[in-house]
């Protein structure tokens, strides 16, 4: 269990491929940044989440791009955080 305490389903690999990709496409997006950076990005939050890099890539796409975590599920505490990082990180870097 992360640090947010956040139990996420488990995705096939085929359907972890396709979350990291639209996760990253989002993030591209958003940032006007590269597939490398994006995935760069994703690592980074994941780390500072405390959670898996599909788990938060999952979250992303569900809760934030697609609004369908409802507010009582316990992934909505990570997707306030997904939304919090996303306005207040104007150009987020990956760390080297």
């Amino acid at each position: 269990m992360s640090t947010l305490d956040v139990p996420v389903p488990q995705l096939s690999t085929e359907s972890a491929e396709a979350v990291l990709e639209q996760a990253k496409g989002a993030l591209m997006l958003r940032y006007g940044i590269g597939a490398c950076e994006a995935f760069g990005i994703l690592v980074q939050w994941s780390h500072d989440a405390d959670v898996s890099v599909v788990d938060l890539a999952g979250t992303l796409m569900s809760g934030i791009c697609l609004g369908q975590i409802p507010k009582d599920d316990p992934r909505a505490v990570l997707v306030r955080w997904l939304e919090n990082r996303l306005r207040t990180d104007p150009e987020p870097r990956p760390r080297s």
